[in-house]
């Protein structure tokens, strides 16, 4: 397993989780909200089964277990602080907010003192239940779109072409997390190789002498070469040193498609072979490709 299919399966197991998760605490706000109906349903029939109480004769309604007032000796007036006196001397009416929230929390109801009871609970009802619907909606869009991440991530890793198309997606994703290491720069290219050379390393050697060959081909479509030299290294038969030797090819300037040739002719007790060829044009080295002689040259 390489790291990006590591990184994958790591990938999937979030996304396992946090698809979990989503249905989870889905589950919970559709029990919560069934319990919440229950509740409201409760309150309602217990509402409807309450007696209604019979209205004062003074016209005030009273509640059931409050004692009863009586209505010859007048109730002393309750005592007001110097505030409202002084306001009320003045003629500046009190300020009662129309309404308040209900909590100290964003997003709680605005309970109204100006409606009645009645139309008020129906509509922190109904406020209560679109609140609800929304948070429902909301729920269940997330728990779709966990469920369809954590499809498309199964399908990945089971797909080979699609796991692969994906890998670099989540190398990238690696790198930038810092769990992967940054790829290494890319390697330069190769400069392009416009001779072909061919010699071999088997020389000729007659009456005690050694003699070295070989062809340069100009294999470029628009470059010309001029004073075409070939560097041989050749190796000491004593004391294994190299000794440099610089020959001219025939001819010296190789046009595209032209072939010319070397040749060097050294003693044969004094030197027993060729390490290496360098071709030089206008005193700098030209990179070539080789090929063996029995080849045939590239068109």
């Amino acid at each position: 397993m390489t790291t990006g299919d590591g990184l994958l399966f790591v990938l999937l197991g979030l996304a396992m989780g946090l698809a979990l998760l989503l249905f989870w605490s889905y589950g919970r706000e559709r029990q919560k909200a069934t319990r919440t109906r229950a509740q409201s349903a409760d309150a309602s029939a217990s509402e409807g089964s309450r007696p209604t109480l019979a209205p004062s004769p003074s016209g005030i309604p009273r509640d059931e277990g409050a004692p009863a007032i009586s209505t010859t000796a007048p109730a002393p007036a309750p005592q007001q602080p110097e505030g409202a006196r002084t306001r009320e001397a003045v003629g500046t009416p009190a300020t009662t907010p129309l309404a308040r929230r209900a909590g100290g929390h964003r997003g709680s109801l605005w309970v109204s003192r100006a409606l009645p009871p009645e139309l008020e609970r129906a509509r922190l009802k109904r406020e209560l239940e679109e609140l609800l619907d929304r948070r429902r909606r909301f729920r269940r869009r997330a728990a779709l779109v966990g469920a369809g991440v954590l499809a498309g991530l199964t399908v990945a890793l089971l797909i080979p072409p699609v796991r692969s198309a994906l890998k670099p997606h989540a190398a990238w994703i690696g790198i930038r997390l810092g769990l992967l290491p940054p790829p290494p720069p890319p390697e330069p290219a190769p400069p392009p190789r416009d001779l072909e050379v061919s010699y071999s390393n088997q020389v000729e050697e007659e009456g005690g002498r050694l003699t070295f060959r070989g062809t340069v081909r100009n294999i470029s479509g628009s470059k010309t070469f001029e004073d075409v030299y070939a560097e041989l290294s050749l190796i000491k038969r004593e004391s294994r040193l190299i000794e440099t030797r610089v020959v001219p090819v025939r001819p010296s300037r190789l046009g595209p498609g032209q072939i010319g040739t070397y040749e060097v002719t050294v003693p044969a007790s004094e030197f027993m072979g060729n390490r290496r060829v360098r071709i030089l044009a206008g005193g700098a080295e030209v990179p070539y490709r080789y090929v063996l002689p029995e080849a045939s040259p590239s068109k």
